[in-house]
């Protein structure tokens, strides 16, 4: 692996290559089907390299704090199930105060952590709104968020963008 590589194994480096080549071909095609064959083959690709980076930061999480880091792991495998995300669960799953968790946090991420939960939320939502044919309200329903207008909201705010800016290619401004 090469220092700034972030596709862990050779495994995963070859399969992202050969759906590189299956997306290319797809292309050349071009019938009633491609598009949606390009999206999922495209998913796979952002999944793959998103389990990676997530894996990185696990494991800078651990060198760490081990507790950080499975921290983080349980708060991106519950991101949709706010019951789990709350305080007063994560202070008993971890073992730590609940007058201390959101000061732990902090210290170790160096954002909030309903800061953490949101941008972690609105990376979900950058995917799905690319590389889906969700509907905000479905994106918003499976998130977690008030509804459509609230995601939307949100993702103002934070990206200081209108999730159609986004869209349209405004993203790569987006950090």
């Amino acid at each position: 692996m090469i220092t700034g590589d972030i596709i862990r194994t050779e495994r995963e480096r070859a399969f992202i290559i050969q759906t590189i080549k299956s997306i290319h071909h797809e292309y050349l095609v071009g019938d009633a089907y491609s598009d949606s064959i390009i999206t999922g083959a495209m998913t796979s690709i952002l999944n793959i390299l998103a389990r990676s980076i997530e894996k990185q930061y696990v494991e800078q999480g651990n060198e760490a704090d081990k507790r950080f880091g499975r921290i983080l792991r349980y708060i991106h495998t519950h991101i949709s199930a706010p019951e789990h995300l709350r305080i007063s669960a994560l202070a008993e799953t971890f073992g730590i105060s609940p007058t201390y968790f959101s000061e732990y946090f902090k210290k170790h991420a160096g954002i909030s952590f309903a800061e953490y939960v949101i941008k972690s939320k609105l990376k979900l939502v950058e995917t799905k709104v690319l590389h889906t044919d969700l509907s905000l309200k479905e994106i918003a329903y499976q998130l977690n968020f008030t509804d459509s207008s609230h995601l939307a909201k949100t993702f103002k705010q934070v990206y200081g963008m209108t999730i159609k800016e986004f869209k349209q290619g405004g993203f790569k401004c987006c950090a």
